[in-house]
């Protein structure tokens, strides 16, 4: 199963149709004509809701859904201190994990790694493993974007003070323990607080 936001709903992705309260909408998937208009006209109309798309072939559903966007790949680490704190930053008020785009030629791994030294200002980080994909989309020119961004799990070994990278608008960086995640979660993605609740559930197993 898939999991997308869009226009601030939630589209679950399926091959079958599940039984879940709290999904507004299912729809059947048929066509690749039909499905474009779901999505860029009843999913458009409607906001805060969850919605289940569903066919018996997961991998044809997502690969004629992704075909309807363009796709950039973005990486982004989750990374923890010696204390398992997790580094957050605030961008446009709202805290985020550090993540960018894949440059061209570039694996993804490097490309989280990468984003997270320039948008932290820190160095010696190690990937541990990865950590769930998000998926989201956003409009660019008049062009439809799905954004599928790759999280890792990454170890920090120094105890550089850091800074955040103004030029991407990030005014702050800072270090939370599980504890003191209230804030964060009342100010952020809900795509941030997915990633953040699967790396505590596998931590919990």
């Amino acid at each position: 199963m898939y999991k997308v936001f869009f226009n601030n709903n939630s589209l679950f992705l399926a091959n079958q149709l599940l039984q879940k309260q709290t999904f507004s909408v299912s729809y059947k998937y048929t066509n690749l004509k039909n499905l474009k208009e779901f999505i860029f006209t009843n999913c458009s109309e409607i906001e805060n809701k969850e919605i289940l798309i569903y066919h018996t072939s997961l991998s044809n559903l997502w690969n004629n859904f992704k075909s309807l966007f363009e796709v950039k790949n973005a990486g982004g680490g989750l990374v923890i201190n010696a204390n398992n704190e997790i580094l957050f930053i605030k961008r446009r008020g709202l805290w985020d994990l550090p993540k960018g785009h894949q440059e061209k030629n570039e694996d993804i791994e490097t490309t989280a790694i990468r984003e997270v030294m320039e948008e932290c200002g820190i160095s010696n980080l190690k990937i541990i493993k990865p950590l769930i994909n998000t998926y989201h989309t956003y409009w660019l020119n008049a062009k439809a974007i799905l954004k599928p961004s790759h999280w890792y799990l990454m170890q920090y070994t120094n105890n550089e003070q850091g800074s955040p990278q103004t030029e991407e608008d990030i005014t702050e960086i800072k270090w939370f323990a599980k504890n003191e995640l209230e804030d964060v979660y009342l100010n952020t993605f809900p795509s941030i607080r997915d990633v953040v609740t699967d790396y505590y559930e596998d931590r919990d197993v």
